[in-house]
C-alpha cells in the first residue's frame, strides 16, 4: 500500500473538541479560552510512509481546526516526531513533540500548543503490558490554570486478551487520579473482523 493511501484515513480523523469549563461558564470569552480541540489518529510507521507527507495533512488539520493536542499512533522517531510538531506550529500554536521511549519504531507521540498549554511532566505507565507503553502528559490550560492528564494509547492488534487488559489497567489508573484524564490513541476496536478506525466526535466537559 502506498503512502499516500494509507493516509486517507488521516483525513477522516478522531477529532474531539474538549471543552474545560470552571464552575462559572457565564462568560463566554472565559468560556471560549477554555475550549481545546483535540486530534488522534495513527500515522503509519511502515517504511515507506513519508514524514513530510504526514506532516502535510497534520498542518493543515492544526490551522482548519486550531487544534491545541495531537495523540498520534506509530511515529517512527523523535526526527519524525520533529517534523509533525513543526508542521502543527501555526500563528498562536507554537507545538512541541513528546515521544514515547518505548515500542522502537511504533512509538506514541503527543504534540501540545505550548501558546495556549504548559507541560508539568510525562511519563509512561510501566504497568502497561506490551512494547508500547501509554504515554502521559500533565497539562494545565494557560487561560484558566485547569490542570488535566492527556493520554496517548496504541492498543495490541492481534492479541484480544491482551488489549482488553491494557484497556482495563488504563482505565483503573485513571479512576485513581485526582486530575480529569483525556484518553486518545489507536484503540484498535475489532469491527466485522477488522480494525475499526472510524472517526471519534466528541465533547468532554472536565469539571
Amino acid at each position: 500500500m502506498s503512502a499516500r493511501s494509507k493516509l486517507m484515513p488521516a483525513l477522516w480523523l478522531a477529532l474531539a473538541a474538549i471543552l474545560i469549563t470552571g464552575h462559572d461558564g457565564s462568560v463566554a470569552a472565559e468560556a471560549r479560552s477554555r475550549v481545546l480541540s483535540v486530534v488522534s489518529f495513527n500515522v503509519e510507521s511502515d517504511r515507506d510512509t513519508d514524514p513530510e507527507l504526514v506532516g502535510r495533512v497534520i498542518a493543515r488539520i492544526s490551522r482548519t481546526h486550531e487544534v491545541d493536542l495531537f495523540g498520534l499512533a506509530e511515529v517512527g522517531s523523535q526526527a519524525d516526531a520533529q517534523v509533525f510538531a513543526m508542521a502543527a506550529s501555526r500563528d498562536g500554536g507554537n507545538f512541541e513533540p513528546v515521544l514515547a521511549g518505548n515500542g522502537d519504531r511504533d512509538r506514541v507521540a503527543i504534540l501540545y500548543n505550548a501558546d495556549t498549554l504548559k507541560l508539568s511532566r510525562t511519563f509512561e505507565l510501566d504497568r502497561f503490558p506490551g512494547s508500547r507503553k501509554a504515554l502521559v502528559a500533565q497539562l494545565s490550560n494557560r487561560a484558566s490554570g485547569q490542570d488535566f492528564l492527556f493520554i496517548a494509547n496504541h492498543f495490541n492488534r492481534r492479541d484480544t486478551d491482551r488489549r482488553n487488559r491494557q484497556a482495563q489497567l488504563v482505565r483503573d489508573w485513571v479512576l485513581a487520579q485526582d486530575l480529569p484524564a483525556i484518553l486518545v490513541g489507536d484503540f484498535n476496536r475489532e469491527r466485522n473482523g477488522g480494525s475499526d478506525h472510524r472517526p471519534v466526535l466528541g465533547l468532554i466537559t472536565l469539571q
